[in-house]
């Protein structure tokens, strides 16, 4: 009762302030509190935010000393593919925890993000090796035959393009505007085996 006279307060305030009919000045109040309650939580803005981190990412070759991109620590990748790349994160969301590491000027804030993830992958192998796998390895690694469909000048005759999935835990740095949510500098500082 208490609540739903204040709100009927705050609406006549607001129509003697603007010169609008109390009506309207209700629905104007109450499209506020709907926008409001539809603000996406930090949570959420991180979950994105991982969702949509790695695509495209060069996976590290531990086997080669020179070898770029990030590196997927006891997380297991199939033997003779090439040239792996992230595909697609998939966070889960009881698994992603947060902590605030520094603020600055009282806005933004440093952190750390930690999450748990379903990464695809994708990469290639040649094709004598692909017909060498037995099924359930074909199976695991969800190949295309690039000589059964169209052929692509990068794959050419010699590759079959695949991807697969694995667990991983991955860290996160990054600042976020406290304000908006604004979340900027995200970098994977690590990946793991679960």
């Amino acid at each position: 009762m208490r609540q739903n006279n204040a709100r009927k307060d705050a609406a006549r305030r607001l129509a003697k302030e603007q010169g609008i009919s109390y009506v309207h000045a209700l629905r104007i109040l109450d499209e506020q509190n709907d926008s409001a309650a539809q603000q996406p939580t930090m949570h959420d803005v991180l979950l994105g935010a991982v969702a949509n981190s790695l695509q495209f990412v060069e996976v590290a070759d531990p086997g080669q000393a020179r070898s770029g991109g990030l590196l997927f620590n006891g997380v297991p990748m199939p033997k003779d593919v090439e040239r792996i790349t992230v595909d697609y994160v998939d966070p889960s969301p009881g698994m992603l925890d947060w902590s605030v590491d520094e603020t600055y000027d009282e806005t933004t804030m440093a952190i750390t993000i930690t999450a748990e993830a379903e990464v695809g992958f994708e990469g290639f192998i040649h094709r004598a090796d692909w017909h060498a796998l037995d099924e359930s390895e074909q199976d695991e690694l969800s190949g295309y035959d690039w000589m059964e469909g169209p052929v692509e000048e990068d794959h050419g005759n010699h590759y079959v393009e695949v991807s697969f999935t694995r667990p991983a835990r991955l860290t996160y740095t990054a600042t976020v505007e406290d304000a908006d949510l604004d979340v900027q500098n995200l970098e994977c500082i690590s990946a793991e085996a679960i």
